[in-house]
């Protein structure tokens, strides 16, 4: 979208000559985030650039939601712009607060310039570079800041806990702010893509994906990083972006759709731009335990694609395991006791 001064009303206007936002004075002008949610840092900083010239003055405008988040805009002479978002929260440790910021700044290139507590919120000052950045992803990264402030143990990596606070933080552009996690019977990393088109990995990913919905929690699959083993234990030690695009997403639910029986609830797939490439985190949300297990149709046995095949997988700690067979015939004559009660023997 692209906004322009409009010096007869004094407004902001879009390419239609739509009006958006209330001036009350040059530098008092709110804009409804929803009407410029595309609008990138490059159009921002041209239009503080045309209205500059056309009225020597300086324009900072704030932009809000209906929950009262602002963000305030000011174009720097480096070529780079200037962004101060806040966040409510709890005074925690200035130091654990902004490792963890600068963390999820790197992941999009942006420098956290000052930080500021005054009145039970956190401003947090960057410098962005204007390109490949709008303002819903700004918005995404105050929400991302502020869903860490108000973790109990502060916004620290001891803090990510869950699939959950993990997934909200690698959406907002932290990726890197999770190197350091360990996986766990609900965080699996993989440092390379599932090929939708070679049966075997669409084995992999219904397996690796319904191993998580026959758990007791949510979980959180993350395509995109590399793992060492530290002491014993898997931790994430590298993002490494991948080469995919963002078209990938439908296909594997498409491919999980078909694949896992009965399908899941509130399964979500989503691709995050990162460095030259991106990132693919698969969201499974705690299931009901009535649907359970979760099956597989097909399976990979001795080398060879079974497609008729049906297998159950759990997940263990940072591993998995198939159900025995026993677990499995335990399953069934519960089911069928279950059944001869309710409808009779």
């Amino acid at each position: 979208m692209r906004l322009s001064w409009d010096e007869t009303s004094n407004k902001i206007v879009t390419e239609d000559g739509a009006a958006i936002g209330e001036l009350r004075n040059i530098e008092d002008y709110d804009i409804p985030s929803e009407a410029v949610a595309d609008v990138s840092l490059r159009e921002w900083k041209q239009l503080f650039r045309e209205v500059l010239t056309k009225r020597g003055e300086v324009v900072s405008p704030a932009i809000w939601r209906r929950d009262k988040k602002f963000i305030f805009v000011d174009d720097l002479e480096s070529g780079k712009v200037e962004v101060s978002i806040d966040a409510h929260g709890p005074q925690w440790d200035l130091d654990q607060v902004k490792r963890t910021i600068e963390a999820l700044c790197l992941a999009s290139n942006d420098e956290l310039h000052e930080i500021v507590y005054q009145e039970e919120y956190w401003i947090f000052h960057l410098v962005c570079d204007p390109d490949d950045r709008t303002t819903e992803q700004l918005f995404a990264l105050q929400g991302a800041c502020a869903d860490l402030l108000k973790l109990p143990d502060g916004p620290g990596l001891e803090a990510l806990t869950h699939a959950e606070s993990v997934h909200r933080m690698v959406l907002a552009g932290g990726g890197v702010a999770i190197v350091g996690l360990r996986e766990s019977s609900w965080l699996e990393v993989k440092s390379r893509a599932y090929n939708s088109a070679v049966f075997a990995d669409e084995i992999e990913l219904a397996q690796d994906v319904a191993r998580f919905a026959n758990g007791s929690e949510s979980a959180l699959l993350l395509l995109g990083y590399r793992t060492s083993k530290r002491d014993g234990v898997d931790r994430i030690t590298k993002i490494c972006p991948l080469r995919i695009e963002e078209s990938l997403c439908s296909r594997y639910q498409q491919l999980l759709d078909r694949r896992v029986y009965p399908p899941l609830e509130g399964l979500k797939i989503d691709y995050v731009a990162a460095g030259s490439g991106g990132l693919l985190a698969i969201l499974i949300p705690r299931q009901p335990e009535a649907a359970k297990p979760y099956l597989v149709h097909g399976a990979i046995i001795d080398g060879k694609n079974e497609g008729s095949f049906i297998s159950i997988i759990q997940r263990r700690d940072e591993g998995s395991r198939p159900m025995s067979p026993m677990e499995i015939h335990a399953l069934l004559s519960a089911g069928r006791s279950a059944l001869r009660g309710t409808f009779g023997s």
